[in-house]
C-alpha cells in the first residue's frame, strides 16, 4: 500500500481500476449470477411442490392414492418457500447486478488525465457505490445498520 501511495498518479489510477474496480464488478457479477440461479432452483423447488400437493389432492379426492400426505407437502412447500423468503435471493441478485452496473459505469467515467483533486473525488464516488451496497447488504443481514461514532 505504500508502495502505491508513494508511486506516480498514473500507476494508482491503473492500480485502482485494476485492483480494486475491476475487481469488484467481476465479484458483484458473479454473485449477481450465483444468486440468481440459487433462487430459481428454488422457486422451481416450490412449484414442485405445489405441483406434488394438488396431484396427491386430485388424487385423494378420487380416492386413488390411499395416504393422506397433502399435509406433509404442504409443510414442505411452506418451509421451501419461508426459506427462500428468508434469504431474499431474488432481492440480492438484483442488487449484486445494479452495484456491478454501476461500479461499471463509473470505471467508463474514469478519466486517467485527472488531477489529484478530480481523483480524489473520483476515488470517493466509486467507493460511495460499493459502501451503499455493502451497506444494504449488512442491514438485510442484522435488521440494522451500525452507525459511526
Amino acid at each position: 500500500m505504500e508502495r502505491c501511495r508513494a508511486s506516480s498518479r498514473e500507476t494508482r489510477i491503473a492500480t485502482y481500476k485494476a485492483n480494486r474496480l475491476t475487481e469488484q464488478v467481476d465479484w458483484y457479477s458473479r454473485m449477481a449470477h450465483a444468486r440468481d440461479k440459487q433462487s430459481r432452483v428454488w422457486r422451481r423447488a416450490a412449484l414442485a411442490g405445489e405441483l406434488i400437493g394438488v396431484t396427491t389432492g386430485v388424487l385423494k379426492a378420487y380416492s386413488a392414492l390411499p395416504l393422506e400426505i397433502s399435509g406433509v407437502v404442504s409443510a414442505a412447500v411452506a418451509g421451501i418457500t419461508a426459506w427462500f423468503q428468508a434469504h431474499r435471493l431474488d432481492t440480492e441478485a438484483a442488487a449484486y447486478s445494479l452495484t456491478a452496473r454501476e461500479i461499471r459505469h463509473i470505471l467508463s467515467l474514469l478519466d486517467e488525465s485527472a488531477s489529484e483533486t478530480q481523483w480524489a473525488k473520483f476515488v470517493d464516488q466509486a467507493e460511495a457505490a460499493i459502501s451503499r451496497e455493502h451497506t444494504m447488504w449488512a442491514s438485510g443481514r442484522t435488521g440494522r445498520v451500525g452507525l459511526a461514532d
